[in-house]
């Protein structure tokens, strides 16, 4: 079991990584969505728009109006995640939400300071900033990922979702999430048809910077960890056992089978491999034209030569509604390929 010492340090760094999530997302909506025009969905994409409808009004002087609508709409939520969440999810929602909108703000007043403007707008005359989408995508990604691996959320549609999938565990909620930010998104067609010359662009805007956010949170939350299952049905279970092994550096788990139409007695082989390897595989396979195989994309592998295991530890799991006890998992580590 963690020390209470390691324990402290453990949730320090979550909230840590908590704030820099905040700040880079913070810097991002304000330096490359709000001065392009567009919408990315959710309740950002609904700050947004109330903050262009606004024009230069502000409601309180001194604050953004995005700030400002992106805290008042993420309120209801917030207040939502205390009663059907644990008290570290809303907490860090909370904070989330807290601080997103400070941070927004800061770089209002630190430009005011500095004498010149963090906004990014490319080529203002033909107005197709493509770019600030593709980057907003990406900062958003980074800021998405480092706040789910800090146990908070993004609030907003986010905590809808949670919820929905927490009461109907057979709905699938990022489904309704993305419902709810293509509708977003397309109301925005309305909003902003005057800030382009051709009005579907705040959409395509929105939807390269979903795109975009969409991969990179992915790619930091599954890691470069995935691999490709192969699962081949072959009557030369030996000389293609040998040749995977020799070419790839990757062993092969072999069981007996039967086709049940020819009754044909042959080799079910299973072999994982890291993406990168999966041409050389299909080398090896042309050798056997007779053989069956098919693949499956796995999204991480735990074992000798992809993930070590390292040692055991307990995890308390009291904290979690309804469950009183503690469970044994495996502390896994990173392993270099053998290869």
């Amino acid at each position: 079991m963690l020390s209470k010492k390691n324990k402290i340090k453990k949730e320090i760094g979550l909230w840590v990584l908590l704030v820099l999530a905040c700040l880079i997302r913070g810097f991002s909506i304000h330096s490359f969505v709000l001065p392009n025009n567009f919408a990315p969905g959710g309740i950002t994409g609904i700050s947004t728009m109330l903050d262009y409808a606004l024009g230069e009004k502000t409601l309180i002087p001194g604050i953004s109006d995005a700030s400002l609508f992106l805290f008042l709409l993420n309120v209801p939520t917030v207040i939502i995640s205390f009663f059907v969440f644990n008290r570290d999810y809303a907490l860090k929602t909370m904070a989330a939400m807290f601080l997103l909108s400070g941070f927004m703000i800061f770089f209002e007043k630190l430009e005011e300071v500095l004498g010149f403007s963090f906004k990014y707008i490319q080529d203002s005359e033909a107005k197709q900033p493509i770019l600030a989408a593709i980057v907003a995508g990406v900062f958003n990604g980074v800021a998405l990922a480092m706040i789910f691996k800090a146990g908070g959320s993004n609030g907003g549609t986010d905590v809808l979702g949670n919820m929905i999938s927490k009461k109907y565990p057979y709905i699938n909620a990022s489904w309704f999430i993305t419902i709810l930010d293509a509708i977003v998104i397309l109301f925005s067609f309305f909003v902003f048809r005057s800030a382009y010359e051709t009005r579907f662009t705040p959409i395509v805007l929105a939807l390269i910077n979903s795109f975009c956010m969409s991969k990179v949170c992915d790619t930091i939350m599954l890691g470069f960890k995935k691999a490709t299952k192969f699962e081949v049905i072959t009557p030369h279970p030996e000389e293609l056992s040998q040749d995977l092994i020799k070419v790839l550096g990757r062993t092969v788990t072999r069981i007996e089978a039967e086709g049940m139409y020819t009754h044909q007695k042959k080799a079910y082989l299973i072999c994982v491999v890291r993406n990168r390897q999966i041409p050389l595989f299909y080398d090896v396979l042309k050798k056997y034209p007779d053989t069956f195989a098919y693949l499956t994309s796995t999204s991480e592998v735990i074992g000798k030569g992809f993930t070590r295991v390292v040692h055991n530890v307990k995890i308390d799991l009291d904290p979690i509604k309804s469950v009183d006890k503690k469970l044994d998992i495996t502390q896994v580590v990173d392993e270099g390929d053998d290869e």
